[in-house]
């Protein structure tokens, strides 16, 4: 899984994961997800949320947005979705 900084917000910083999914000799597509850290090392994760980059890119903007932290990503990607 590859991690992509997407942006930061004062002490948070907001990942973009992606992960090829299919068979690795045919490429077929790829998994995106997030991660949320803090300056103090805490950090959660979604992984494999959509094949959609764009509406996972809309996710992270409204997440940064709102100053979602680690400790409310989860209840946060699960209304979203």
């Amino acid at each position: 899984m590859q991690e992509i900084l997407f942006c930061q917000k004062g002490t948070l910083s907001y990942y973009l994961l992606v992960r090829p999914v299919g068979d690795p000799a045919l490429w077929a597509g790829e998994s995106y997800g997030v991660i949320i850290r803090d300056e103090h090392g805490e950090e959660d994760c979604v992984p494999d949320i959509s094949v959609n980059l764009e509406r996972v890119r809309q996710l992270l903007t409204a997440l940064a947005d709102g100053g979602v932290t680690p400790v409310t990503l989860r209840d946060i990607v699960e209304d979203w979705l």
